[in-house]
């Protein structure tokens, strides 16, 4: 199905329910009113975190303001493409097909095929209208309703009692002055309805004369403050200018001022949407942002961290510096006893080989494990002249 024809069958099949008495028009007070049950069309059947809106909040905002300030102006049917595209910056046909999509059409292809059938669908009249149509005809209600002058209750079929003549009242409504009065006045009414019509209709064209006037003036205002600008931009560069720059580089100038403009322009309309679009998956993160934020420590106190920590680094390369000095020097010193016989650097130290099989023994009494290295034993047995046959 084609999308503009989408879009007319959605007007088609909405509007009946604004213009309930079939007048051709809507007062602006009913255009919201009406984009609304496009909407909930649009939307049936969809879950709550899949429906779509037909315009963005600051088309809300235009319309409402439309409908509180020209609250009694008509709005034709053959004019709210024109008035929609006017107020919301978006074609009609643009804004429906960006909120369907091929199941969407399929269900609003159904349900108007199903309202074309004859049906209504009574979820989308208002219950003002649905109390109206429940309300029983004047003459079926007066046939039911109808008693003598006992009490008792007429049949619905019995006949009007004929008029008495010598009734004043029957006889002035059956005169022939009281006839006359009563075609004159339903000839004055036939011509009222057709003056009322014939100045609709003129209004209407006012109307579209309006719309087309507004618009024209609104491109007569852009292109005044264009020039306005250019003019503004030559003076000031005549005021400041320099040797030697052309008319070309001048006019680039403006061409590259007027682009930045357009940009800047763009980019706070690109913000402003933004702002306006629904937040709602953002949420975890900035609330992760905000906790993160709340947690970060000082900087006078990372940097009194940092300092300790360089502090403590150098504390333990000077401390390891001096161990090493000391053991070489008890090396040297106990070579002459253990000549040949090889010895790590830290076995040269009683300090540190003392804390070494201190904490060996007490990892392996802790992990449970009481088997030793057999290259570290060699060495110990070495060391204190120990051999395995004299144990």
């Amino acid at each position: 199905m084609d999308s503009d024809n989408v879009s007319t069958l959605l007007l088609d099949h909405t509007w009946p329910l604004i213009d309930t008495k079939g007048q051709g028009f809507i007062y602006a007070k009913d255009f919201p009113l009406l984009l609304s049950k496009m909407q909930e069309v649009l939307n049936r059947g969809k879950p709550t975190h899949k429906q779509v809106s037909l315009i963005s909040k600051t088309g809300h905002e235009i319309t409402r303001k439309f409908a509180n300030d020209q609250e009694f102006f008509k709005v034709y049917k053959d004019d709210f493409k024109v008035l929609f595209d006017g107020l919301i910056g978006m074609s009609f046909k643009a804004a429906v097909d960006s909120c369907t999509d091929d199941g969407t059409l399929e269900k609003l292809r159904g349900t108007l095929s199903w309202q074309s059938a004859g049906h209504v669908d009574e979820s989308l009249i208002s219950g003002e209208t649905i109390l109206e149509r429940q309300k029983p005809l004047p003459d079926q209600s007066n046939k039911e309703n109808r008693r003598d002058i006992t009490g008792e209750a007429v049949p619905p079929d019995a006949k009007e009692p004929a008029a008495n003549p010598g009734n004043p009242r029957d006889s002035l409504l059956g005169s022939p002055a009281s006839i006359r009065r009563v075609r004159n006045l339903q000839v004055d009414v036939e011509s009222l309805k057709e003056e009322v019509l014939f100045r609709d209709e003129i209004i209407r064209e006012k109307d579209r004369e309006l719309l087309d006037l507004t618009k024209k003036v609104s491109d007569y205002k852009d292109k005044y403050e264009f020039l306005e600008r250019e003019f503004q931009f030559y003076k000031d560069h005549a005021e400041t200018k320099a040797v030697g720059n052309s008319p070309d580089t001048t006019k680039h100038d403006f061409i590259i001022a007027e682009l930045r403009r357009k940009i800047e322009e763009q980019t706070g309309m690109i913000s402003q949407m933004k702002a306006q679009m629904p937040s709602e998956s953002d949420a975890p993160f900035r609330g992760a942002m905000e906790s993160t934020q709340t947690k970060i420590v000082p900087l006078h106190v990372i940097l009194k961290a940092l300092g300790l920590c360089i502090v403590f680094l150098l504390s333990s390369y000077l401390v390891i510096s001096v161990v090493r000095l000391m053991a070489d020097s008890a090396g040297e010193l106990s070579s002459v006893a253990t000549r040949g016989v090889h010895l790590e650097w830290w076995e040269k130290s009683s300090l540190l080989s003392k804390m070494r099989w201190f904490f060996t023994d007490a990892f392996d009494e802790l992990g449970g494990n009481a088997l030793y290295n057999e290259g570290m034993n060699d060495n110990y047995d070495k060391v204190f002249g120990i051999r395995s046959g004299n144990k």
